[in-house]
């Protein structure tokens, strides 16, 4: 009888433990599952009950309600032309037929406009925002060549517009749209801030309206559009996504007001030319300032010295045996007022009217805020090695226009090729080869019409020289600011100077102006770190 009381709840609890083993992992994959159906439960029921989301969704859709009426699809079109006559075709005609086509000029009046009557075709689109009742703003990359503008509103109502005015340095252009009133965008009257919400509007891909939420995630970028043809930049840089057709755009802040205008996107290769996180916009103050001047004179007036500049860095100044803050005179342009009052190459520009300049941005900005007859004063150091004692003096210059195309308004030197002069390397010599000039031939100076110097004749891959962008065919003229005219008188100067220790060099390249090159040799701890 006992052992049978002692069996009895031992099988109980073996039934217990292998009932578990069988029904056990279903039922507690049920019991995770109505865990976690009660956590989607309360996390939907908060955020129902959420009035800081629901005020930042609605925030964000009232942004779009005050900005989609101002924001503008561009439509770009141009004649279909017609087959016309090559260009060189004429060289290759029977001599008979030839001699009525000697003068190209005669040619080309002589030809009729035959696509005048041709249809227009579209061949860009892009976007753009309305800044008064009658005045669209938008890109000039957007409109330039444009024989006829569409401008479609979210509603579907679409207009031609006029170019009233177009400035390629800031890549902005207004249009003109008449016979109706439009819906203007306000300008935020203060410059936006680095992390504060952005939104970019647009038609990317023809995707007609879209918009788009980021961040500002930097301000006053150099991305080198501009620069490379003598404008100004300061763009925004956000990760609101900006594509193809968002040019010309507004950027907004969460207040619908425009911060700056949709340009140009970081694509890092990608040959569809999309977004990779990174897009620049025009910052609003500048776009203001640029506007109202094409609006009332459909151009704008900036003044000018003439004047190639760069930044002056330690290892430059050091060569002038200067030591402070300047801007860097690489070439005073002919027949402007800056070498007109005696600016001369390598003079570095220490103060503008009193006031320090630091930056080639801050001379740019204080000169094309002057009006043309402005006289400025301009301090400058004039130095020649870090072993003679350099001077300052102050020459005023005054303000010209500045022309729509400067670097087509700069001097270009001409070279042609001269003969070679094999002479023995010596320790000198090693040293330029070091730079990376690995050969050097004295030229035919004034014979040939081009300055006395040496011409390189050869560019070792990976040296100063090839970093510092020489090439074959660069006439070394000047050492230090002394005037060579022979490949002798190169190696003389050179080897009075330390080569690690920043060689100054004046250098003409064919087609442009005269330039300064530094060129360093690495130290050893360089020298070892780089292997």
């Amino acid at each position: 009888m006992t052992r049978i009381r002692w069996y009895g709840p031992s099988l109980v609890l073996l039934c217990t433990v292998l009932l578990v083993m069988l029904m056990g992992p279903g039922l507690i994959r049920k019991l995770q599952w109505h865990q976690i159906d009660t956590h989607i439960e309360l996390a939907r029921d908060d955020n129902l009950n959420s009035n800081a989301l629901t005020q930042l969704s609605q925030a964000f859709r009232n942004v779009a309600t005050s900005v989609r009426p101002g924001v503008v699809h561009i439509q770009v079109k141009g004649r279909q032309r017609a087959s016309q006559l090559p260009p060189g075709l004429e060289s290759e005609l029977p001599p008979f037929f030839r001699r009525y086509f000697e003068n190209p000029e005669e040619l080309e009046e002589n030809i009729p406009d035959m696509h005048r009557f041709n249809p227009y075709m579209p061949f860009g689109t892009g976007s753009g925002w309305v800044y008064d009742e009658k005045h669209i703003v938008t890109n000039n990359h957007v409109v330039e060549n444009a024989h006829k503008i569409t401008v479609k509103f979210s509603d579907q109502t679409e207009y031609d517009a006029e170019i009233i005015g177009t400035d390629p340095p800031t890549d902005i252009a207004v249009l003109r749209v008449t016979g109706t009133s439009l819906h203007p965008i306000p300008v935020a009257t203060e410059p936006v801030q680095q992390g504060e919400i952005v939104f970019a509007f647009g038609s990317p891909f023809n995707y007609e309206f879209s918009m788009s939420q980021g961040i500002v995630s930097a301000k006053g970028r150099e991305i080198g559009i501009l620069s490379r043809k003598a404008g100004f930049e300061d763009f925004i840089q956000t990760d609101a996504a900006i594509n193809r057709g968002n040019s010309g755009g507004p950027l907004t802040n969460i207040f619908g007001k425009v911060v700056g205008m949709n340009t140009a996107i970081a694509t890092s290769g990608n040959p569809e030319r999309s977004f990779n996180g990174m897009g620049f916009a025009i910052p609003a103050d500048m776009i203001q300032e640029v506007v109202e001047d094409l609006i009332d004179d459909g151009k704008v007036v900036r003044g000018y010295l003439g004047v190639v500049i760069e930044e002056l860095t330690p290892d430059k100044a050091y060569t002038f045996g200067f030591d402070g803050p300047g801007i860097l005179v690489v070439q005073p342009q002919e027949g402007f007022p800056a070498a007109e009052a005696g600016v001369r190459p390598d003079d570095i520009i220490t103060k503008i009217d009193g006031e320090p300049v630091k930056t080639v941005k801050a001379l740019q900005n204080f000169v094309k805020r002057c009006d043309p007859g402005t006289p400025i004063s301009l301090e400058i150091f004039r130095g020649q090695s870090p072993e003679t004692p350099g001077e300052t003096l102050t020459i005023v210059v005054e303000v010209a226009s500045r022309p729509n195309d400067p670097f087509r308004a700069t001097q270009s030197g001409r070279m042609q090729d001269g003969n070679a002069e094999d002479q023995a390397l010596d320790r000198t010599e090693e040293t330029l080869v070091q730079l990376g000039l690995s050969a050097v031939t004295t030229s035919r100076g004034t014979r040939m019409g081009m300055p006395e110097g040496v011409i390189i004749m050869e560019i070792r891959p990976g040296s100063a020289a090839h970093a510092a962008r020489l090439r074959r065919g660069d006439v070394i003229t000047a050492v230090f600011g002394v005037r060579i005219t022979s490949r002798r008188d190169l190696l003389s100067e050179l080897g009075q100077y330390d080569a690690t220790r920043t060689i100054r060099f004046r250098v003409l390249t064919e087609g442009r102006d005269e330039r300064s090159v530094f060129l360093r040799l690495p130290d050893a701890d360089e020298e070892e770190n780089s292997q």
